[in-house]
C-alpha cells in the first residue's frame, strides 16, 4: 500500500473534468510523499485501489522473492548496527594497546551516558584518530546508545531541512559511524564489503549501484582497486542464484567543482563505474 493518504474528489467524474495539472496540485495539497508523484498518472480509480489495499500477508513470500535493483545505496550508511559492529571489531583487532587506550580515552565521556554531544561527529572529524575512534564506539557502546545517537536524534527524519533543528545536517549523522569515519583506515573494507554483499543477497537484490567518495576514504584510485578485488572476493562467497551484481557510482561533492575533473579522471578507466554523482538529486551518465 503507498504510504499516507490522499483527500480525492467524491467521485471519478468529477475528478476527470478538472484539468490534469489542476488535479496533480490538488493531490498534492494532501500527499507529500515525493517519491509517489508519478503514478498520479494513473486514473483516480486506480490511486484510489493503490492507496487503500494492502497487501496481504500471503503475499509477502513472493515479493521477497522478486528479482530487485536498489539504484541509490550509498556506501557509508548503508550497513545496520551490527553489521557496523562487525566493521569496527576489525579495525579494533588490528589496532595496538596504545592506540585502542587514546581512542577510548577520546570517547570515554560518550560511553558513560545515553546522549552524546549534538555536534559530536564534527568533534570526531577534528580528530586525528577519526577511524580508531569510530571503531571504540562501536565496539563499546550499547545498541541503546547506538539506536539513540544515530538514528533517534534524527527523528523526524521527513523534511530535516525545515523540521529538525540540526537541519540537513541530521540526515548525515546515521552515517558518521559507517562511511570515511571507518573506511579511511584500511582494516575495515574487506568486513565492510562482505557485509554490504551478505545484505544485497539477503534482500534478494539482483543489482546494486554503490554509490560514495573515494576521495574521502584515502588513496583515491587506489581505493577504487582495492573495492574491485574485494567485490570480487565477496562475490565469490555467495552461491550464483543470489549473487548480485554490483557497481559503484563516485560521487563527486558539487559544493566543491573544483574537484571535480580530478574526480573524473580518477575513475573513468574502472570497468564497475555506473556514472559520476554531482550530489544529491542528480547523477551524470
Amino acid at each position: 500500500m503507498i504510504p499516507g493518504s490522499v483527500k480525492l474528489c467524491e467521485s471519478p467524474g468529477k475528478a476527470g473534468g478538472l484539468p490534469f495539472i489542476n488535479y496533480i496540485a490538488l493531490l498534492s495539497e494532501n500527499e507529500h510523499h515525493e517519491n509517489w508523484r508519478s503514478l498520479y498518472r494513473l486514473p483516480p480509480a486506480i490511486i484510489r485501489i493503490l492507496l487503500e489495499t494492502p497487501l496481504p500477508e500471503s503475499h509477502r513470500a513472493f515479493i521477497q522473492k522478486l528479482p530487485k535493483a536498489d539504484l541509490h545505496r550509498h556506501l557509508g550508511g548503508c550497513l545496520d548496527i551490527g553489521a557496523q559492529r562487525r566493521v569496527g571489531r576489525a579495525i579494533w583487532e588490528d589496532l595496538g594497546a596504545p592506540a585502542k587506550d587514546k581512542a577510548l580515552e577520546t570517547v570515554r565521556a560518550w560511553l558513560q551516558c545515553g546522549q552524546w554531544p549534538e555536534d559530536w561527529p564534527r568533534l570526531l572529524k577534528n580528530s586525528a584518530r577519526r577511524s580508531e575512534c569510530c571503531a571504540a564506539l562501536l565496539v563499546e557502546a550499547t545498541d541503546q546508545q547506538l539506536e539513540n545517537n544515530l538514528y533517534g536524534a534524527t527523528t523526524p527524519r521527513i523534511g530535516l531541512k525545515d523540521n529538525h533543528k540540526l537541519g540537513f545536517a541530521a540526515y548525515e549523522l546515521p552515517g558518521e559511524l559507517s562511511g570515511s569515519a571507518l573506511l579511511t583506515h584500511p582494516a575495515a573494507l574487506e568486513s565492510y564489503i562482505e557485509e554490504v554483499v551478505k545484505q544485497a543477497a539477503a534482500e534478494g537484490l539482483s543489482y546494486v549501484e554503490l554509490r560514495g567518495s573515494p576521495q574521502k576514504y584515502g588513496g583515491g584510485a587506489d581505493f577504487l582497486r582495492r573495492l574491485d578485488r574485494v567485490l570480487g572476493r565477496s562475490m565469490a562467497t555467495v552461491t550464483e542464484n543470489h549473487r548480485p551484481e554490483i557497481r559503484f557510482i563516485v560521487i563527486g561533492d558539487r559544493r566543491a567543482p573544483e574537484n571535480l575533473s580530478a574526480i573524473v579522471e580518477m575513475t573513468v578507466c574502472k570497468e564497475r563505474l555506473s556514472g559520476i554523482d554531482r550530489g544529491p538529486g542528480s547523477c551524470w551518465r
